[in-house]
């Protein structure tokens, strides 16, 4: 729940101490460094894949600045998707009155969904670790959500870890 934490630190630091008093006194220093070493590396990398998993973050949706602008209700494909970075949704060339769903997801990164001024949004956003600016309402820190309307397009935007902007465009 708290990884990492300093107490995960000082576990770390006291099995490499351990691994470099065994190993010294049997092959030599270099083994015990590298030895700490292929630890330090497999903690990272252990960590990182925890990050991804808890942030639902998936390199196979791209990684990097992503721009979607449907200019017709036939273009809305139903899941905008980022692994990490920013995805910016721009709905405001859309009929404000035409129904529509919509699904933007980013592992790690920034959502930005801008809407037509005369919509009528029904809006559901979460966050598990960031936070959320969204027709003036605002939530942050763990799990954030703001859900408000029940008008004809749907809106449901998620983000791992970042930050969700939902505003009207002019």
């Amino acid at each position: 729940d708290s990884w990492p934490s300093a107490g995960a630190a000082w576990f770390l630091v006291l099995v490499a101490g351990v691994i470099l008093l065994w190993t010294s006194r049997r092959r030599g220093i270099v083994l015990a460094l590298t030895t700490i070493l292929a630890l330090i590396v497999a903690t990272a990398l252990a960590a990182v894949a925890v990050a991804f998993a808890w942030f639902d973050v998936s390199l196979h949706d791209g990684v990097g600045d992503k721009t979607e602008t449907p200019a017709a209700i036939a273009d809305v494909p139903f899941h905008y998707e980022l692994g990490i970075g920013k995805l910016n949704v721009d709905l405001s060339h859309l009929p404000a009155g035409q129904p529509v769903q919509v699904k933007a997801h980013v592992g790690m990164g920034r959502l930005e969904i801008d809407v037509p001024r005369g919509a009528e949004v029904a809006l559901t956003t979460h966050v598990k670790a960031g936070d959320i600016d969204a027709f003036g309402i605002h939530d942050d820190g763990r799990n954030a959500q703001v859900n408000t309307g029940n008008g004809v397009m749907h809106i449901d935007a998620q983000v791992g870890a970042g930050h969700i902007e939902v505003v009207r465009v002019p």
